[in-house]
């Protein structure tokens, strides 16, 4: 049996987007059904889910409230991809805060390791005879 791995494109729900999240009809239950149906929906999380303040001087940030973590978990997205040019929006704060929700909707969270040394080979997710080549911190929730 293969291994589904779904990828996303940016999600964001800063700015226009902020309430987004909070509708029903936001996805299709056809893609709610994908995402679920993986075995890995990965999306790439592009800004803090944190209620701090902005702390960039850009034109263009991003920052989302934590809230919508649970919107991402309950659609099957357990995977947040965090290496992108916003995550950094709200500061080092803005970061962990991501990291605990990421940590408090039972999903893993995908960032840079600083050393190879960081990278724990028992951390390494291994399914059936593969091994994703990704360093998670947790095992998800049962969908």
């Amino acid at each position: 049996m293969a291994t589904r791995i779904v990828f996303t494109g940016d999600i964001s729900f800063s700015k226009y987007f902020e309430s987004a999240w909070k509708k029903t009809d936001v996805l299709s239950p056809e893609i709610r059904q994908y995402l679920r149906d993986a075995d890995f929906a990965v999306a790439n999380v592009e800004c803090p889910l944190t209620d701090r303040s902005i702390r960039s001087e850009r034109v263009l940030n991003h920052a989302c409230s934590p809230e919508a973590g649970a919107f991402l978990r309950e659609n099957g997205i357990l995977y947040w991809s965090l290496a992108n040019n916003h995550i950094m929006d709200c500061g080092a704060e803005g970061l962990a805060d991501t990291i605990r929700c990421a940590e408090e909707n039972g999903c893993n969270d995908i960032r840079f390791a600083e050393s190879v040394d960081d990278i724990i080979a028992e951390d390494i997710e291994h399914f059936e005879h593969i091994g994703i080549g990704a360093q998670t911190r947790r095992k998800p929730h049962a969908r």
